[in-house]
């Protein structure tokens, strides 16, 4: 199959490039890193459920699995947190590596993605907030807020026991891993506006 390049209409668009800020040689070790086990659940589907009294009933989809998983990343936080830890503010880059159960019917010698459901922008909405928002309600947050990810270095779904990915597990789970955004990209705009 031949992919040709397609340009949108009445806009420039960049050529992508890899920022040499995100590569590990220039991050470092991560101020963060946990493994958080059990079902991902995803943060953000609600659904139209009818009217009642005139107004609109409004269902967040899996609110019992999605508390569930955002539990399991607190929990893995919490246990992981070492002591002194100084809560990580300011602009973030972010790993988030989720592994799902693979399905029955997909071949165990041939590599699979999981290129269904569940959404991988929800499932990454899950993750910020329990590290952020529910680490914060347990009185030992890890990141000021969620909004301070700017960037993610890896935003990957695989399914268990992939022998190609280093992160996936063996069991359903996510790797998360958190780094200050390197400062001395944010100097270099400042030099160059400044």
């Amino acid at each position: 199959m031949t992919v040709t390049a397609v340009r949108a209409i009445g806009a420039r668009v960049p050529v992508a490039v890899d920022p040499e800020h995100l590569r590990v040689e220039v991050l470092g070790v991560p101020a963060f890193a946990i493994v958080a086990y059990g079902d991902p659940a995803i943060q953000g589907s609600i659904s139209f459920k009818g009217m009642r009294k005139g107004k609109p009933i409004m269902v967040a989809s899996g609110a019992v699995n999605l508390a569930k998983w955002r539990g399991q990343i607190t929990a893995a936080a919490l246990t992981a947190m070492p002591w002194g830890f100084e809560v990580l503010d300011g602009p973030l880059v972010m790993d988030l590596v989720v592994t799902l159960p693979r399905p029955v019917a997909a071949p165990k010698t041939l590599r699979r993605l999981p290129a269904t459901k569940p959404d991988l922008d929800k499932l990454a909405r899950a993750a910020g907030d329990a590290l952020g928002t529910d680490t914060k309600a347990a009185n030992r947050p890890v990141i000021t807020e969620d909004s301070r990810i700017v960037a993610f270095r890896r935003l990957e779904k695989v399914y268990e026991g992939d022998p190609y990915d280093p992160d996936a597990l063996r069991r359903p789970g996510a790797v998360i891993r958190l780094w200050p955004y390197p400062p001395g990209y944010l100097d270099k705009m400042k030099a160059r506006n400044g």
